[in-house]
């Protein structure tokens, strides 16, 4: 699963606008995953950390990180050990 990050507009009918340098990305895809971080001017619907831990639990945009080829440093990379 590859990961992509963009900020974007919600245009008139909910419609989310993809930037063109992405949007050919999607054209083989039949499905993707979204997350949306709200930009809100109010408290009442913010979105805080306990409440994106769920969504990070579950999703699989960090899988990557399990595999050996992503485990690069070892202990003598330490500058001061803890």
């Amino acid at each position: 699963m590859q990961t992509i990050e963009f900020s974007t507009e919600i245009t008139e009918g909910n419609h989310i606008e993809v930037p063109p340098v992405y949007a050919r990305l999607f054209e083989k895809q039949k499905h993707v995953q979204v997350v949306l971080f709200l930009e809100n001017e109010t408290d009442e619907t913010d979105i805080n950390g306990t409440s994106i831990l769920p969504l990070l639990a579950k999703s699989s945009s960090f899988d990557f990180l399990k595999s050996e080829d992503e485990d690069i440093y070892t202990d003598a990379d330490l500058r001061v050990k803890y």
